[in-house]
C-alpha cells in the first residue's frame, strides 16, 4: 500500500503509476527524475488533462517549444493561442492590430488575421481591434467601440473583406471603403510587436505541480504528506485558492550571474528550500529559464526539520539533468 501524495488516499501498488518531475512535452531526459508509487493513477489522468496539455499548448512556455525545437514547426497549429497574444506596436492607425503566430519558410512569424479596428468610446488614438470571429461569435465589444467612427478592415484578400463587411452590416454597422490602407510600417523589414501574456490559475496550477513533484523528489514523500502541504496540495488537485499568493511571477533570474535580458541556459531551472523563518517550504520554476514562478510549497511546518536545499538544471539539449551546486541560501 501507498499514499499518493495529491489525493492523500492509500491505494495498492496496481493504482499508481510512474510520475515525471517535470512533464515530457518540456523535454525526454537520459536520467530523468521520476516518482515511484507516489502519483495515484487517477490524480496523474487529471493533472495530464486539466493542466499539463494547457502548458503545453496554450502558454508561453508553449511557444518557447517551438522556439527551442522540442516541438516540430509542423504541429504550429496545435497551439491554442488563447493565453498568448501578439500586436503591432508602431504609432499610428495600425497600433494595436492583432496577430497570430505562425510557420513561414521554417521559421515562427507572426501574421495579421482578419479583423476590424474601431475607434474607442473611451476617447484615445489607439484602435480596438475585434477579429472576425470574435464578431461572428459575441457582441461583447460593442459597448466599447463607437461604429459611427472610421473603421479598418484588415484582410488577407477581397474575399475576406467583403465578408467581414457583410457581417458589419448584419450587426446593424454600415462601412464604405473610401480608401486602401498602407500596410503596417517596418523596421529593418520587421513589424515591432508586442505580445500579452495570460498566466491565470490553470497554468499556475501546472507549474506549482511540477514544484511540487519536484519536492516529492529530493524531500521525499512522507514530508509533502505533512498538513502544512495541504494548500498548495489542494490548489493543484482542486484548484482551490487560498487567501494569499501562492503562486508569484517575475521574469528575475533563479541563476546569481544572469541578467533579466541575457541568461547562461535555456535550460529548465527548479529550485527547493526552506524560507529565513524555516518553516516554510519555497521554490522556484523556470521553465527554458525565463519566466520564474515562485511557489509556497509548504507553510507552518511543525515536523522534525531538516535541509532540504536542493537545485536541479534540465539541459533539454544534452538531455542531462545536473545538479545546482554553490546554490545561495534563500534565492528568493
Amino acid at each position: 500500500m501507498a499514499v499518493c501524495i495529491y489525493c492523500k488516499r492509500e491505494l495498492v501498488e496496481s493504482e499508481f503509476n510512474k510520475e515525471h518531475v517535470l512533464p515530457r512535452a518540456f523535454g525526454t531526459f537520459e536520467n530523468n527524475l521520476t516518482l515511484i508509487e507516489i502519483v495515484c493513477k487517477e490524480c496523474n489522468s487529471f493533472f495530464s488533462t486539466a493542466l499539463e496539455l494547457y502548458l503545453a499548448r496554450d502558454s508561453i512556455e508553449a511557444v518557447q517549444r517551438l522556439e527551442r525545437g522540442l516541438k516540430p514547426l509542423e504541429l504550429e497549429n496545435e497551439l491554442r493561442q488563447q493565453r498568448v497574444g501578439y500586436s503591432i506596436d508602431v504609432e499610428g492607425p495600425w497600433e494595436g492590430a492583432r496577430l497570430q503566430l505562425g510557420v513561414e519558410d521554417n521559421e515562427l512569424v507572426v501574421g495579421l488575421v482578419p479583423q476590424v479596428g474601431f475607434h474607442k468610446k473611451a476617447g484615445g488614438e489607439r484602435r480596438l481591434f475585434i477579429t472576425e470571429e470574435e464578431l461572428a461569435t459575441s457582441d461583447a465589444w460593442r459597448d466599447r467601440v463607437d461604429p459611427a467612427g472610421n473603421l479598418l478592415v484588415a484582410a488577407p484578400s477581397i474575399e475576406v473583406r467583403d465578408r467581414i463587411i457583410a457581417k458589419l452590416k448584419e450587426k446593424g454597422i454600415s462601412f464604405t471603403a473610401t480608401m486602401e490602407m498602407p500596410a503596417p510600417p517596418t523596421e529593418s523589414g520587421r513589424v515591432l510587436t508586442e505580445t500579452a501574456v495570460k498566466i491565470d490559475s490553470v497554468i499556475r496550477r501546472a507549474v506549482a505541480k511540477i514544484a511540487f513533484n519536484y519536492a516529492a523528489f529530493t524531500a521525499g514523500p512522507v514530508l509533502l504528506l505533512d498538513p502544512a502541504f495541504d494548500v498548495t496540495r489542494r490548489f493543484i488537485r482542486f484548484g482551490d485558492k487560498p487567501d494569499y499568493p501562492l503562486v508569484v511571477v517575475d521574469d528575475v533570474p533563479i541563476l546569481y550571474d544572469d541578467m533579466r535580458t541575457a541568461r547562461q541556459t535555456s535550460g529548465h531551472l527548479i529550485t527547493l528550500e526552506w524560507a529565513p523563518c524555516g518553516r516554510d517550504a519555497v521554490s522556484q520554476v523556470a521553465l527554458f529559464n525565463w519566466i520564474r514562478y515562485r511557489i509556497s510549497v509548504g507553510r507552518h511546518f511543525t515536523g522534525i526539520w531538516r535541509e532540504i536545499r536542493s537545485g536541479h538544471h534540465f539541459d533539454h539539449e544534452s538531455r542531462q539533468i545536473h545538479q545546482l551546486v554553490g546554490l545561495p541560501k534563500f534565492l528568493l
